[in-house]
């Protein structure tokens, strides 16, 4: 649960604010369902279900930066995978980063999408095609808690500021235990004024 609340999380609203900034519209259609649902007060628990931009957004988010980008597995057993021998004791590795990635399960799967996520797209796809926080039995025991607190981050954040890229910034991906943006992501972040935010 330390680990979801702020390691991960943090890298994940990273690649967030970097989408959010890229595709600045976003920024807008965010901004209009949190002024719509909350009007002036602070996000509370029971608003998350009304902000469902916020949720598709993050989520859009970690399906193209996963920040646990790889999984590993022992097999406990013997096994045959597709053809290939898995010996006892294997170590196996999973990529969550490239099966978001995957044309097969993903259409366009390079493009920034965060509808991809709406109930209805979302119950149609593959359950293992979208797996940011593991699947099975050793899933993260803290995805609900890092969605519930990205969310409310998104909420708050949004309405007030927003954030451009720096000009001459080139991402490079660091994959190490999480994925991070090397060298950070350099950014500039501007208080909302409505002649200067992105349209919706």
């Amino acid at each position: 649960l330390f680990l979801a609340g702020h390691e991960t999380t943090a890298t994940a609203l990273t690649w967030t604010f970097y989408l959010l900034a890229k595709y600045p519209e976003y920024q807008g259609k965010i901004r209009g369902q949190i002024e719509a649902v909350l009007q002036d007060r602070i996000p509370l628990h029971e608003d998350l279900a009304s902000l469902s931009m916020c949720q598709w957004v993050f989520e859009e988010s970690m399906r193209l930066y996963p920040p646990v980008w790889r999984l590993s597995r022992f097999a406990r057993e013997k096994d045959e995978i597709q053809g290939y021998s898995v010996p006892q004791g294997s170590v196996i590795l999973v990529t969550p980063y490239l099966i978001h990635r995957d044309p097969r399960y993903w259409e366009h799967p390079e493009i920034f999408e965060p509808e991809r996520f709406s109930p209805e797209r979302a119950d149609a796809r593959q359950r293992l095609a979208y797996m940011p926080f593991g699947a099975g039995p050793r899933a993260c025991v803290g995805a609900l808690f890092a969605m519930t607190e990205a969310q409310m981050i998104l909420a708050v954040i949004c309405r007030r500021i927003f954030f451009d890229l720096a000009p001459d910034h080139q991402l490079v991906l660091e994959p190490r235990l999480l994925l991070r943006p090397q060298g950070g992501m350099p950014m500039s972040v501007h208080r909302v004024i409505e002649a200067a935010m992105p349209s919706q």
